[in-house]
């Protein structure tokens, strides 16, 4: 879709910094006040709580900001339709991190559609669409993922000791454990958000991953059984394995 004009007068404040769902951009001042990054970020349907940040940068003196992210859930090209503003309006008052949470409702369908983020100098009103005002516009895509639970199906685990699991993607040891487990990438699967879920499909437990190389997951706290871990990397492929917890 062709969305509407948003740009800002950054010469004095700008987007320094905005994380979510795995993405993490630092920047100057962009171009114009604005700019699509073409970076996708990936979140999962009727998820809540999914944790980001922004930061806003000075040429000069520190100035209170507003800042606004938005979701067009429904692709109409739009960001103006009711449930569509998922954070803010947050004050951003110096160049520290401000943390925020976005929820993504179990209505919205699965696929990559745009998400915005505006940050302009108070006291205006932060909306998706203006032009002119002191601050910035980034826009990004976003993936939406069906995080509705498809059965174990064929699992990705070809191997197994008593130790751990073994996939051409990943390796997930000790496995069976108490709780702890540790998981390593290879072949260039690099998962953005994990997902743990009880052998019936019921989420339990889900989070991000910043590290290309490896996570730990911890489910010390859940009863023993078989869990499901379900790994998602930024283009919204999948790998699932077993989780054995013994104690």
């Amino acid at each position: 879709n062709t969305y509407c004009v948003s740009s800002g007068n950054n010469s004095q404040e700008w987007i320094e910094y905005f994380s979510l769902g795995g993405i993490s951009r630092s920047s100057g001042a962009d171009a114009g006040g604005y700019v699509h990054t073409g970076s996708t970020i990936n979140l999962s349907i009727g998820s809540t709580g999914n944790a980001g940040q922004i930061s806003a940068g000075y040429s000069n003196r520190e100035k209170d900001e507003y800042y606004a992210v938005y979701i067009d859930f429904n692709r109409n090209g739009s960001f103006d339709d009711a449930g569509e503003k998922v954070a803010g309006q947050s004050s951003i008052t110096s160049t520290g991190n401000y943390s925020f949470t976005v929820n993504i409702p179990n209505t919205a369908t699965a696929g990559v559609t745009g998400l915005r983020v505006v940050m302009l100098r108070q006291p205006t009103t932060v909306t998706p669409c203006q032009s002119g005002n002191r601050g910035e516009t980034e826009d990004y895509f976003v993936n939406l993922i069906n995080g509705s639970f498809q059965g174990f199906g064929s699992s990705p685990v070809i191997t197994m000791n008593d130790q751990r699991f073994e996939s051409s993607d990943l390796t997930v040891g000790p496995n069976p454990s108490a709780g702890i487990y540790k998981v390593y990438f290879t072949n260039d699967f690099n998962p953005v958000r994990y997902d743990v879920l009880r052998i019936d499909g019921t989420p339990v437990k889900h989070g991000n991953n910043v590290s290309v190389k490896q996570c730990v997951i911890d489910i010390t706290s859940f009863p023993s059984g078989i869990y499901m871990l379900r790994l998602t990397d930024q283009k919204g492929a999948t790998r699932s394995v077993k989780l054995i917890k013994n104690q």
